[in-house]
């Protein structure tokens, strides 16, 4: 059934309370060398696409799913190197912030994929050089058959603190 184009002259207008998004943060720790990170969220938008022919209701416009989970073997405070595997996102920039929304920039520069992470990082303190290199499978076949890994991107940073101030420089490629 197609939807009218025009306002009912009659009644009241409609309104409702809607959730714009919610998410559920894990992390497991399961032993001191292995912990795990699990992000499921709420989208009320839903992951489908309607036309304006389609009517649907706000409920079954929703949707649940998986956003990040990975596994990451590796103790930082007490040997620099780790690796991670599962769905994340890719470390491509920094998209820290003080606002209450993450920026723009954070939400059009973030890569979420499903990477081997190799990494880096000074043990025992967030301070100092970090870096990681990566490969995964991606969306684009430039060149190269489907379903092969071939996609990869490397990420080197350093961090220095102190009680006045921070300082963090890093450079990315994917």
């Amino acid at each position: 059934r197609i939807p009218p184009k025009i306002a009912p002259n009659y009644g009241s207008p409609n309104s409702d309370l809607n959730l714009s998004g919610a998410n559920l943060n894990i992390t497991p720790e399961m032993t001191d060398y292995l912990m795990g990170a699990l992000r499921i969220s709420y989208n009320p938008n839903g992951s489908e696409r309607f036309d304006e022919t389609t009517i649907t209701t706000r409920v079954a416009n929703s949707s649940i799913f998986l956003n990040t989970a990975f596994l990451t073997l590796g103790d930082l405070s007490r040997f620099p190197f780790y690796v991670s595997a599962g769905q994340m996102f890719l470390p491509f920039g920094q998209y820290n912030s003080s606002l209450m929304f993450a920026p723009l920039s954070a939400r059009i520069g973030r890569f979420r994929q499903r990477p081997i992470l190799i990494g880096f990082q000074q043990p025992g303190t967030d301070k100092g050089f970090n870096a990681s290199v990566f490969v995964f499978r991606g969306d684009t076949f430039v060149g190269q058959r489907s379903g092969k890994i071939g996609n990869g991107g490397a990420n080197a940073g350093y961090t220095f603190s102190n009680d006045f101030f921070r300082f963090n420089a890093g450079a990315s490629y994917v």
